[in-house]
């Protein structure tokens, strides 16, 4: 029979300066499962959708009614309404390099979708719980 062990962890995916490269954004949470890590949160549409939208709440109006929304709003309108609930599973014999600095932990694994390596940020709330999953995930790569 095989264990059913899950751990969770509420993350803020990205950080100030770098960004999380699998398309997760703002909070959610990482759960640890015995054959894969899972993503579980807001998920950014594409860049041509929000594109499109950013150009349909400025241009258009603009172009049709002589005047337009307002470029800052059009884009926290898009930050906060194109992303959509969404979860990834990574396996983790596909995850590699694994770093953490205080309360952020940054690795390298390959998108089970797109079989491409992309670069994953996690913050949590202490260093304390970064330290616990960081050697949680360590051991289940190992």
């Amino acid at each position: 029979m095989q264990k059913t062990e899950k751990k969770e962890y509420k993350v803020t995916f990205g950080s100030l300066l770098s960004n999380d490269k699998f398309g997760f954004i703002r909070s959610g949470t990482v759960k640890l499962h015995v054959n894969f890590l899972e993503y579980n949160g807001k998920k950014a549409w594409s860049f041509s959708s929000r594109l499109l939208i950013f150009l349909g709440l400025t241009i258009l109006p603009l172009v049709l009614f002589g005047f337009g929304f307002g470029f800052v709003p059009a884009l926290l309108i898009i930050f906060y309404f194109c992303a959509t609930d969404d979860f990834l599973r990574i396996e983790y014999s596909k995850i590699g390099m694994l770093n953490r600095k205080g309360k952020i932990i940054k690795f390298n694994a390959i998108h089970p979708e797109t079989k491409k390596a992309r670069n994953g940020v996690l913050k949590l709330k202490s260093e304390e719980y970064a330290i616990e999953l960081e050697h949680l995930i360590q051991n289940k790569m190992a």
